[in-house]
Parts: C-alpha cells; structure tokens; sequence
C-alpha cells in the first residue's frame, strides 16, 4: 500500500487546498468538495442539490460558458461530477502539464453565478427525465424510496432520493437557486483537492491565482436547520409491477465519521458478500428461496444504515420468508476468525485501491480533508481494519441490530 503524503495550506481567501505528489502518475485531478447535499434541502426544494450540479457545467464567465466539456476534451481529459446527501463533487483529470487549465475551470464554476432561465429550464427537464428513467420507472426502486422515508424524519433532506422529487423541482425559482449558490457555493464551503504528478509549490500558486482571486465570505448560512428524527421498529409495503417478490431489512447505524464504520464494512461483508457470506449461504444455497442477496453500509454524515437485501426465485416465496431468513442467518452466524480474516482481506484490499491513481486519490484524499479534517488519514484505513476483532464486530450487532430497531421494507408483485 503507497504511503501518500499530502500537504495542506489554505489560500489568502481561506479555502483549503490540498496537494497529493503521485510521482508514478502522468495526469492531475482537480477534485473539487462541496459541503452541501440533500441534508440540506428544506422540504419545497427536495433535489435541488442534485439539479445545482447540471447547473454548474452551465455555470462560468465568457471563456468557459457552456464550454466546459469542450474545453477539457480537446487536451485529453475528463471530467464528471456527482452529488450525495452530504456532498457534491465536481473533478476533472487532465494530462499532468494542463494543471493550470483543470484549476482555472473549477474556479471559473465558483466565481460568478450566470445562470439563465433558459438554463435553468432545460436542466430542470433534464432532471424530472433522469428521475422519471432511475427511479420511478425502475423495477424495485420503492425499495430504497420507501426505506427513506420510514427511517428519517419527512421533512429532512435524508428522507428523500438524492434526485428529488419533479414537483419541488419544476417549481423552483431562480431566486431560489441564487439564493442556493450564494449560501453553498462560497469560499467556506468548499475544499480542492489535487493530485498526481504535480509539484505542491506550483500548484498552491496556481491555485491562488485561480481560486484565490475569488471573494472571501466571512459567514455562510450553509446549513439544514431541520432536526433529524431516525425511526425505528418500521415495517412498509410496496406494490409494483414485478416478477418476484423482494425485501430490505435495515438497521440504523452511527454516522459515516464514526470509528464504527470500520466494524460495520467488516460486518456487512461477512453478511452479504460472495458466496461465503451468511445470506448466500443461508437463503440462496441452504433454503434455495433468493436468487440475489446482499448487504451493505450506506454512509451518511448524521446517521449511516446497514441494508440487506434479497430478491425471491419465485413469486411462491413470501416476502415474509426472505425476511424471517435474513434475521436467522444473521442471528445464528458466528463470527469465526477466518472468516473475519477473509474480509479484512475483502476490505482491505479495496482500501488500497484508493492510494492508487490519481482520480480516486484526489477524492479519497478530499473526504478525509472534508469531514475528519485529517487527509492523512488516509494512510491509516489499513491499520484501522485490521485492528478489528471477533468481539468488535459482534458488539456492532448486539447494540445496533436489535429486532426492535429494525427497518423493513417488502416489494410483492401486483396481482
């Protein structure tokens, strides 16, 4: 596993850069963090962080409007952008000598608001199409839809899909959306994340001349008032044009910063990953009643789940017999040390990939800046994983995975 050394300094404007050398590499990436995602959203503008980042490739002065594609290709480079519940990001990776190119655009996004109606129209049509074709028209999607609405409070940002909802969508305004960018979009709230075959001391220059020149805020109103209520002990049902019957069991888990996270990618790989795993082993060879099954630990910042799932082979199995299964298997498992040996081995192995290549270095790097306010954290996942034992583990369970604390969700076929 590299050992990467990243160095942190804050521009004259008080944005934080942070500057990753991958001496092996030949391309840079611009990773650019945003503190704000769905959590933030108040209800009457559910999915307008999502639609923000449509709106941002739009978004730029006279060299780079509406050219932000085309301005990256023509040399070689990529670029992409997504949004979470807690964050958007915004990256572009480019051949090592355009550094100064992939910084001058990122900036470009946050130094003017220009938005038109006409754009704000058209990535609003976008948007409702994007929910209409990922979500509402997709086989099983009430399962994670409905799970978020019977685990969080109605009115937070978490009940709801990241994509939003087209009714909040269609009537937002562009007062709305301004006010959106100036509360957000500022040099409070975002951090730059670098990495590759780079020299730290050009690129913190670089990044002053871009980045820098942009106005300091000395106060963001950047936050969700709205308190955050987890339910428990909740049980949904979804009708849906579907073939087989399927199931979510849920547990509530502490936030995506917690030590705990460590025990609980350990313990959802014990439980939903591969063929030695309790589900496969349990419901899909045992009882031969799931084709599909697994688990996994969705990370939010004020309060993460872990998810099983199980779709039936037949429509003659019950939703209630995937679940009454996915309870036993992980009742009745015990957790012995080679199989915890194997998915430390699972785990780490994908930790490593994250010191590896500059896309995901910027952005591995960029989250630990981002929220434990430590990017050289990153050189201690392994470590952490490792330290883990059969009794923490086990002690996830018998605290977090109570009958009483769980979530369910059923999908049955209409009839």
């Amino acid at each position: 596993m590299s050992h990467l050394h990243p160095i942190q300094t804050k521009l004259a404007n008080g944005i934080p850069v942070v500057v990753t050398p991958l001496p092996d590499s030949q391309l840079v990436t611009v990773y650019v963090g945003y503190s704000v995602g769905s959590r933030h959203e108040v209800p009457g503008s559910f999915g307008i962080a999502h639609l923000f980042e449509h709106l941002m490739f739009d978004n730029g002065g006279d060299g780079t409007k509406k050219q932000y594609d085309k301005l990256c290709t023509r040399v070689g480079g990529f670029n992409n952008a997504y949004t979470t519940y807690d964050f958007t990001a915004y990256h572009i990776t480019l051949p090592a000598h355009e550094l100064e190119l992939g910084l001058w655009l990122e900036s470009e996004r946050l130094r003017s608001f220009t938005i038109t109606d006409d754009d704000l129209k058209i990535q609003k049509g976008v948007v409702t199409e994007e929910i209409k074709q990922n979500i509402l028209n997709q086989p099983y999607s009430g399962l994670r839809s409905e799970l978020d609405k019977i685990a969080y409070s109605h009115d937070h940002g978490y009940s709801k899909n990241v994509y939003g909802n087209i009714d909040d969508i269609t009537n937002l305004t562009m007062d709305t959306i301004r006010d959106f960018f100036i509360k957000f979009y500022n040099t409070l709230n975002v951090t730059i994340s670098v990495a590759g075959c780079i020299d730290a001391n050009q690129v913190i220059r670089l990044s002053e001349e871009t980045f820098g020149r942009i106005k300091p805020v000395v106060f963001s109103e950047g936050k969700n008032n709205t308190t955050l209520a987890k339910y428990t002990n909740q049980h949904s049902i979804v009708t849906d044009n579907v073939p087989v019957p399927a199931v979510i069991v849920a547990f509530h888990l502490p936030g995506m910063t917690s030590d705990e996270m460590y025990n609980a990618d350990l313990l959802a790989t014990l439980i939903g990953s591969g063929k030695n795993s309790y589900l496969y082993r349990e419901l899909v060879v045992n009882k031969q009643i799931a084709s599909e099954v697994g688990c996994y630990v969705d990370k939010r910042l004020l309060g993460s789940l872990l998810i099983c799932y199980a779709y039936a082979t037949s429509s003659k199995i019950s939703s209630g017999q995937l679940t009454e299964s996915i309870l036993y298997a992980i009742k009745t498992a015990q957790v012995g040390q080679d199989d915890l040996a194997s998915a430390k081995a699972r785990v780490v192995t994908d930790t490593i990939a994250q010191t590896e290549g500059s896309e995901i270095v910027a952005e591995s790097v960029a989250w630990f800046s981002m929220f434990k306010q430590a990017p050289e954290e990153i050189n201690n996942q392994k470590r952490l994983y490792e330290s883990r034992n059969i009794e923490t583990v086990q002690d996830l369970v018998s605290v977090y995975m109570k009958p009483e604390q769980m979530l369910q969700v059923e999908v049955i076929p209409l009839t």
